[in-house]
């Protein structure tokens, strides 16, 4: 019987000790949007449970920073948040990242189908998200629709030129 010599590649909950390694890919990956690690260590720190790390066998290949927050209003990029609001009414998937070659396996959908269930669970009925450079048709993919918040104009130009608040109603 033959083993698979390929390492396996699974999402497992964020770490502390994590934050360099998402450091490194979010560097790599979009260097074009960096964030301080006090940054990721504060949504790490105020959203355990949205925060994830994609291993390919001990190497980390991505992540996910997702948290409640406020409808039509993107968190602003590289700022800390200093607390989630008190009555939140979406739930917000700050960053979403995989490596190039973790690209193509499926898990970008693994991991966005279980951050919708973990929203659907905490009740939210909107999830929302800022999409950057070519993801918008991931992201359509994926139930989410473009909109316009007045709010967001300012917050979104620190996205980029292609930046698009995008929101998906989850069924009651």
């Amino acid at each position: 019987m033959a083993t698979d010599p390929s390492p396996k590649t699974v999402w497992r909950p964020m770490q502390l000790p994590d934050i360099v390694s998402v450091s490194k890919l979010a560097a790599d990956i979009h260097p074009d949007f960096p964030e301080s690690d006090d940054v990721l260590r504060e949504k790490l720190s105020l959203f355990p449970r949205g925060c994830s790390m994609l291993m390919s066998g001990n190497e980390p290949a991505g992540y996910i920073l997702s948290h409640p927050w406020t409808r039509g209003c993107p968190a602003p990029l590289d700022n800390l948040l200093g607390a989630l609001p008190d009555e939140p009414d979406a739930f917000y998937i700050h960053d979403l990242a995989l490596s190039p070659s973790a690209r193509g396996l499926g898990m970008a959908d693994k991991i966005v189908a279980r951050t919708m269930a973990l929203a659907h669970f905490l009740n939210f009925r909107i999830v929302a998200l800022v999409s950057v450079g070519n993801a918008a048709s991931f992201w359509q993919r994926h139930g989410f629709s473009a909109t316009r918040p007045s709010g967001a104009k300012d917050v979104l130009t620190k996205y980029g030129p292609d930046a698009s608040y995008m929101e998906r109603h989850l069924d009651p």
